[in-house]
């Protein structure tokens, strides 16, 4: 038998991942004004319910897209306060692919050190970590930007 708290608790939960997953398949089919006032709602309402990790997912989400439509320091906004939260709540894995997400952005503006830098905050967490496909992500982005670079000699 469910408490009311706990009666709650789950419909916050579902409430969360159905708007985390309603935005995906809307930015999956490049419909990103979509995606975005539904992850903004998603923001918001984990605000209210005072979850940071999901939260701390919407921003990410949010960075991600602002990132993608060339909204370069809104992305770094969101990412930041992102990666604030994870980092108070511990979690290593969503920290290491913001880094990750953040060093792309880097490398679309030709920042490749500041790309690097991001790339290796990544890598080191995902080696900690053991995640081989965190890892594998990592390489590619560093071969990417070293191509872009033009330093693949």
């Amino acid at each position: 038998m469910f408490s009311r708290g706990a009666f709650a608790a789950e419909q916050s939960l579902e409430a969360f991942e159905k708007f985390k997953a309603e935005g995906e398949q809307l930015y999956d089919v490049g419909d990103f004004r979509a995606a975005q006032k539904t992850w903004e709602v998603g923001l918001e309402l984990s605000r209210s319910e005072e979850d940071k990790a999901w939260e701390a997912s919407f921003l990410a989400k949010l960075a991600q897209l602002q990132g993608d439509i060339g909204n370069y320091d809104i992305a770094f906004n969101f990412f930041e306060k992102a990666v604030t939260i994870y980092k108070s709540q511990n979690d290593e894995k969503s920290l290491a692919d913001c880094y990750l997400k953040t060093g792309r952005i880097y490398a679309k503006l030709a920042k490749y050190k500041e790309a690097f830098a991001y790339n290796k905050k990544a890598m080191y967490i995902y080696k900690k970590l053991a995640l081989k496909e965190g890892q594998l992500s990592a390489l590619s982005d560093l071969g990417e930007f070293y191509t872009d670079e033009g330093e693949y000699k």
